[in-house]
């Protein structure tokens, strides 16, 4: 019995095998043989499409290229003409601090002179000289100024040594400052 039971299990080992190679040969099954066309359609398209996307991905590196290339062209040039504005600006900067410290030394200069002769004094002593009472007397005392030094002005900046009167379009000494148009 037990050659028989081989022998059965031998066939039926035998017909599953030929079943599951009829099953994956495609060219012989005919109801594979339209799934067979489908695949290849479908891969022809996806190769098609992958390299439409590698045309695509190769275009946008190239045009990348390009325009970064041209950005940085245009980068560096505005970078210069920023640097000469930036020192248009610091020499401007320089410019008005020389500018504050005269204005403070002459406000300064203006503070002590109204300290030393006081402006409500004289207002007050001119006030004084004139006379509400007519019928009263009254002896007028020139008023006495005391002698001091005489004024001198504080050195303040040159406008000359900053702004030039030549045929300059800004106006401004080359070797001073220069201010944009």
């Amino acid at each position: 019995m037990d050659s028989e039971q081989e022998n059965t299990e031998d066939q039926s080992i035998a017909k599953c095998a030929e079943d599951y190679a009829a099953y994956m040969d495609i060219e012989s099954n005919p109801s594979c043989k339209n799934k067979e066309i489908d695949v290849e359609a479908s891969i022809d398209s996806v190769l098609s499409s992958l390299d439409k996307f590698y045309g695509m991905l190769d275009m946008i590196r190239t045009d990348s290229t390009k325009m970064t290339d041209e950005v940085l062209q245009n980068f560096r040039a505005e970078r210069e003409k920023m640097r000469l504005i930036y020192k248009k600006i610091d020499d401007l900067e320089k410019f008005i601090e020389v500018i504050k410290s005269d204005c403070d030394s002459v406000e300064k200069s203006l503070k002590e002179s109204e300290a030393e002769f006081g402006t409500m004094g004289s207002i007050k002593k001119a006030l004084e000289g004139i006379r509400f009472n007519f019928w009263e007397k009254k002896e007028v005392v020139p008023p006495v100024v005391p002698n001091k030094a005489p004024y001198t002005s504080p050195n303040i900046y040159n406008t000359s040594d900053y702004i030039s009167s030549g045929s300059n379009k800004s106006g401004l000494a080359d070797e001073a400052m220069s201010i944009p148009d």
